[in-house]
C-alpha cells in the first residue's frame, strides 16, 4: 500500500440503529427515492433487467434470513424457502412477520432464486446497498444543512459540534489547565434513584371498578420535562392572510446563556465581599446576563431542613458509598445477593443531605440551594466568563428542519444531533485509547519496551494488537484537553435547577408531604405518589406547568394544545392512561402498570419496565411488574437468558446467555427498614418515638440497659418526635463514668436519687429516666399514675429500665401502660418474650415477635423494640433498633 493511509469508520458511529430501523425509516410510506444505491446494483442483478421491470420496489427493505435453520454448507443447496417458523428471530425472541415473510417469497419468486444459497447472496449485498444509501442519505443532509462532510469525520458528535460552532459563529476560547481539571469536577450527570418510597399503587375515582372509596384518593404521576434540552420559539410565517405559528422545541438548557470566553478567577477580595451576603449577591445576577460565574464552596444543609430536602436531595456528589454507609438490612443483602466489592470501589452520582466540600458548580444553582435553605460555610474560588445563547441558533436550526421533514429518517436524525452536540461538549478525552497492529517480531520488542502499553490482544498467531494509555506525556502521548467542559458543566446543572424548580415551587408548596418522590430518572423524569381528590384537575387548574397536548382515552377532557412541547413544561408519560402500580427495585429498574379501557369497556393494560443491562427482548418477554416487586420482597437474585451477537478478537458469534440481572439492592439509599412491598403498602415507617411515650426496657444486669439510655438521650432531638429537650435523671447507684459521659453529651441534665417528688412538670416537655429503682417504684403509687395519667397530660415521656419484664406488685401497672417495650437479654428468663407474643396474640404464639427476637440476640447487645402505640401499623410494630442506621422492621411475609 507505501504510503497510502486508510481509514476503518465505523457506520453505527454515525447512524446510531439497525439497519433494519434505518430501511424502513428511509422508505418511510413506501418512498424509494433515496434507495439509489440499491436501484443501481439490483436493477442488473445476475445480468437481469429487474428494475425496469418493477420488481426492485420489494428490495427497499431489509431481508429475513433463517440464521438457526442453517446448520451446514448442504443447507446453500435446498431450493426453496424454509417455512415461517424457520424464520424466528432469537435475538428479539420474536417469530417472523407474516407480511415479510410474503415479501420474501415474492423477492424469490421474480428473482428466480435458485436455492439458499443464491437467497444468501442477495440477503448480504442488500445489508451493503441499504446501508450505503443510509449512509450517503446521511451525507447529503450534513452537506445541505451545514456544509460537512460526513467523509471527513468518525463520529456523529463529531459532526454535530462543528455544526454548532459553524452555525453560531463563535470561536470557543480554550481553558488553561487549572481551569480545565477544575471543572472536570462539577461534571455530574443526570441523578437517578428511588425515593423514600419504592412502590406504590394508586386509588382514586378514574381507576372505575379497581377504585376503593374506603381509602383516601392517590394518583401516582409519570411526569417528564418537555425537552430537557430543549426550548421553544415561535416563528410566524406570513402567506397571503395566513399566519402560520409553529412551535419549535428545542434543548432548553442548550438553548440558555452558556460559557463563551473570558475565563477568569475571581480577585480574593471580590469572593470576601460574596462572603458577607451570598444571598444578594446570587440573586442580582441574571439567567441571561453577560457574565456567568462557577464557584467552589463548602455546603451544609442544616437538619431542620432535611425532613424537606429527604425527598430530592439537591447537589449530588459523586462519590463512593463504603458498607459501613450501609444498613443492616443492606448489609444483609449484600450476603444474601452475593454483592461482589466492585459496588463498593465505584464512584456514584448519590443525592444526600451530608455537607458538601470544595462543591463546584454553576451560580443558578448556587441561588437555587441557598433559596431552599442550604448555607455557604466558605467560598474557596471563583470564576467568571462572557455567557450568550450562542447554541440557540443551532438547535431552533435543526427543530425547524425536523418539523418541515416529511421523512421518518431526518425527523430522528435531526433530533438525534442536538444530543450529539451536547455529548462533546464533557467528552472525556483521557478516555481514548490508542492501539498498533502488531505483525514481526521487531514491532512486538519495540512495544514490550514501553511501559505506556496497557496489554496485547492477540487476534491469531501472526497478528497481535497493543493498546496504550493516552493519560502518559510521554513520547506524543499527552492528552489535550480542548473540549468545552465550561459548555458542559453549565448546561448540566442548569438542567437540574430547572426540575429542582418544579418539585419546590410547586409540588411541595401545593402538596406537602401528601405528595412522595417515588423515582427520579437522570436529570427529566419525576415519578410521585399523591395523596388528593383529583390530580388532573390539579393539573388542569396549573395548565401553565403542564403540557396537556398527548392526553387522551379516559383522560380526553384533559388534552390542550396550548403547551404543546413548550419548555420546561410537564407531560405525564402516560396521557392516556392511568397509571396504577409503581415499584422501583433499584436506579434504573423499576416497573410501571397503567390502565385504560378499550371502546368495548375491557380494561388493557400498558406495562413500561426498564432494566439496565437486560435487552429489550428480555425485558418484553422475561420481565414482568410482579417479577420487579418479587426481588424487592423477597431479597434474591432474577436470572434473565438471551441470545447476542458478539465479536470477540475479531471474531463474530452468536451466543446464549444467562445472568444474573434483577435484584433490589440499592446503595443510594438508606434502606434502614424491611417490610415486605405488596399492593396495600405504599408508606415508609415513621420509627421515631412519639412523644409524650412511656417506655419499658427490660433486660439483665450488664444487658447495656443504661448505656443505650445514655445513648437515647444524646440524639433524643432526632428520634423523638417532637424533640424534648429537658432531661431528668432518676438513679439508685450513681455511675460516674456513665453519668459524666451522659453530662458531657448534655449539659443540661439533671440527676437525682431516688424517684421524683414531682411529676408537674414547667410547662415544658420533658423526659424522665427511672434507673435501677424497681423496689421504689413497687411503693409509690405516683410511679402508677405517672405511667397512665401524669405523662399524657403533663407532656412527661418516661423510660423505666427494669430487670423482671413481669413484676407482679405496681410495676405491672407500669408495663401493661408502655407504649413502647425495649427487650434487651435476660439469661434468667429465656421465656419472657414467648409469654408476652402469647398476651399480644390473644394467647396463641407469636411467631413474628419469637423470630425477629432470635434475630437481634444474635449480636452482642442486641435489642427488640416492640411498638404499642395506636397510631403503628399492625404489620410494622417489631424492630431491630431505636435508631434508623441500625434498624431493621419485621412483619410477616404474606
Amino acid at each position: 500500500m507505501g504510503q497510502h493511509k486508510i481509514r476503518f469508520v465505523d457506520s453505527a458511529a454515525v447512524m446510531t440503529t439497525s439497519i433494519d430501523k434505518l430501511s424502513k425509516s428511509l422508505g418511510h410510506g413506501n418512498n424509494s427515492e433515496h434507495f439509489k444505491t440499491t436501484k443501481s446494483v439490483f436493477s442488473n442483478f445476475d445480468g437481469q433487467a429487474l428494475y425496469r421491470n418493477g420488481n426492485v420496489d420489494l428490495l427497499m427493505k431489509k431481508g429475513i434470513y433463517p440464521y438457526s435453520y442453517m446448520k451446514s454448507v448442504s443447507n446453500f443447496e435446498e431450493k426453496k424457502l424454509p417455512g415461517i417458523e424457520h424464520f424466528f428471530n432469537d435475538l428479539t425472541e420474536e417469530p417472523c412477520d407474516l407480511e415479510e415473510y410474503n415479501n420474501a417469497l415474492k423477492v424469490w419468486d421474480r428473482y428466480q432464486i435458485k436455492n439458499l444459497g443464491e437467497w444468501h447472496d442477495v440477503y448480504c449485498l442488500l445489508d451493503v446497498t441499504i446501508l450505503a444509501d443510509c449512509l450517503e442519505r446521511t451525507r447529503e443532509i450534513l452537506w445541505e444543512s451545514y456544509g460537512l462532510d460526513v467523509a471527513h469525520y468518525l463520529s456523529l458528535p463529531m459532526i454535530a459540534f462543528d455544526g454548532v460552532c459553524k452555525l453560531g459563529e463563535v470561536d470557543l476560547e480554550y481553558l488553561g489547565l487549572d481551569e480545565y481539571q477544575w471543572l472536570e469536577t462539577a461534571v455530574r450527570g443526570g441523578v437517578c434513584g428511588a425515593g423514600v418510597m419504592r412502590c406504590g399503587q394508586a386509588n382514586n375515582p378514574y381507576m372505575r371498578d379497581l377504585y376503593d372509596p374506603a381509602k383516601p384518593s392517590s394518583y401516582i404521576s409519570f411526569l417528564d420535562i418537555n425537552n430537557l434540552y430543549g426550548r421553544i420559539v415561535c416563528s410566524y410565517m406570513r402567506s397571503y392572510d395566513l399566519i402560520k405559528i409553529i412551535l419549535i422545541p428545542k434543548g432548553s438548557a442548550m438553548c440558555e446563556s452558556l460559557p463563551l470566553k473570558n475565563y477568569k478567577w475571581m480577585p480574593q477580595e471580590k469572593l470576601d465581599s460574596i462572603s458577607l451576603d451570598p444571598q444578594s449577591f446570587f440573586n442580582s445576577v441574571a439567567d441571561d446576563g453577560p457574565t456567568g460565574y462557577f464557584f467552589e464552596i463548602d455546603l451544609i444543609v442544616p437538619r431542620s431542613i432535611h425532613n424537606k430536602l429527604n425527598d430530592y436531595p439537591p447537589a449530588p456528589t459523586k462519590r463512593i458509598i463504603t458498607s459501613e454507609e450501609l444498613s443492616n438490612f443492606q448489609q444483609h443483602q449484600v450476603g444474601q445477593l452475593e454483592i461482589t466489592k466492585s459496588a463498593f470501589t465505584t464512584k456514584k452520582l448519590v443525592a444526600d443531605l451530608h455537607p458538601k466540600l470544595n462543591y463546584v458548580c454553576h451560580y443558578r444553582n448556587i441561588r437555587r440551594f441557598l433559596q431552599l435553605g442550604l448555607q455557604i460555610t466558605k467560598i474557596h474560588r471563583g470564576m467568571q466568563f462572557t455567557q450568550a445563547p450562542w447554541m440557540k441558533k443551532f438547535i431552533e436550526f435543526n427543530t425547524l428542519k425536523r418539523i418541515q421533514a416529511v421523512m421518518e429518517y431526518e425527523k430522528n436524525f435531526y433530533k438525534l444531533l442536538n444530543n450529539a452536540a451536547f455529548g462533546k461538549c464533557i467528552e472525556n478525552k483521557r478516555k481514548r485509547q490508542s492501539m498498533s497492529i502488531i505483525s514481526t517480531e521487531a514491532q512486538m520488542r519495540r512495544v514490550l519496551k514501553k511501559p505506556t502499553y496497557q496489554r496485547i490482544i492477540e487476534i491469531n498467531p501472526e497478528v497481535q494488537i497493543a493498546v496504550k494509555k493516552l493519560s502518559k506525556n510521554c513520547e506524543k502521548m499527552a492528552v489535550y484537553l480542548d473540549k468545552p467542559i465550561a459548555v458542559g458543566v453549565a448546561i448540566l446543572d442548569i438542567s437540574k435547577d430547572m426540575m429542582y424548580e418544579f418539585h419546590y415551587d410547586y409540588m411541595v408548596p401545593k402538596y406537602g408531604d401528601a405528595a412522595k418522590v417515588v423515582y427520579g430518572d437522570t436529570c427529566n423524569s419525576l415519578v410521585y405518589f399523591v395523596e388528593t381528590e383529583d390530580i388532573y384537575k390539579d393539573m388542569q387548574a396549573n395548565k401553565d406547568r403542564f403540557d396537556l397536548s398527548e392526553h387522551g382515552g379516559i383522560l380526553e377532557f384533559m388534552k390542550d394544545p396550548t403547551n404543546h412541547k413548550r419548555l420546561k413544561k410537564m407531560k405525564d408519560e402516560f396521557g392516556s392512561a392511568i397509571l396504577w402500580k409503581f415499584a422501583v427495585a433499584k436506579p434504573k429498574m423499576y416497573a410501571a402498570e397503567a390502565i385504560s379501557w378499550d371502546a368495548g369497556g375491557q380494561m388493557v393494560k400498558k406495562i413500561k419496565i426498564a432494566a439496565k443491562g437486560c435487552k429489550s427482548s428480555a425485558i418484553a418477554h422475561q420481565i414482568s411488574y410482579e417479577l420487579i416487586v418479587d426481588v424487592i420482597n423477597r431479597c434474591h437474585h432474577e436470572q434473565i437468558s438471551f441470545r447476542s451477537i458478539v465479536s470477540n478478537k475479531h471474531s463474530i458469534n452468536t451466543i446464549f446467555c444467562k445472568k444474573k440481572a434483577l435484584n433490589g439492592f440499592d446503595t443510594k439509599r438508606f434502606i434502614y427498614h424491611f417490610f415486605i412491598m405488596d399492593e396495600t403498602c405504599s408508606n415508609e415507617v415513621d420509627i421515631r418515638l412519639q412523644t409524650p411515650f412511656t417506655l419499658t426496657m427490660a433486660g439483665g444486669t450488664q444487658s447495656g440497659k443504661s448505656t443505650l439510655t445514655a445513648r437515647i438521650i444524646k440524639r433524643r432531638m432526632e428520634i423523638m418526635h417532637p424533640p424534648i429537650a429537658s432531661v431528668h435523671y432518676c438513679y439508685q447507684e450513681y455511675q460516674p463514668i456513665l453519668f459524666e459521659q451522659i453530662k458531657k453529651d448534655t449539659p443540661s441534665v439533671v440527676f437525682q436519687k431516688g424517684l421524683p417528688t414531682d411529676f408537674e412538670g414547667a410547662g415544658q416537655p420533658l423526659l424522665l429516666i427511672i434507673d435501677d429503682l424497681m423496689t421504689d417504684v413497687a411503693k409509690s403509687e405516683d410511679m402508677v399514675k405517672a405511667f397512665t395519667i401524669y405523662s399524657h397530660h403533663n407532656n412527661i415521656s418516661i423510660i423505666f429500665l427494669t430487670q423482671n419484664f413481669f413484676e407482679k406488685r405496681k410495676p405491672r401497672s407500669i408495663t401493661l401502660n408502655s407504649k413502647y417495650i425495649v427487650a434487651l437479654k435476660n439469661p434468667r428468663d429465656t421465656t419472657f418474650v414467648a409469654k408476652l407474643g402469647r398476651q399480644m396474640n390473644g394467647g396463641k404464639n407469636n411467631p413474628v415477635l419469637q423470630c425477629a427476637f432470635e434475630d437481634v440476640m444474635k449480636k452482642p447487645y442486641g435489642y427488640l423494640v416492640i411498638d404499642l402505640s395506636q397510631t403503628q401499623d399492625e404489620r410494622f410494630r417489631f424492630r431491630s433498633s431505636l435508631f434508623e442506621e441500625d434498624c431493621i422492621i419485621y412483619t410477616k411475609n404474606e
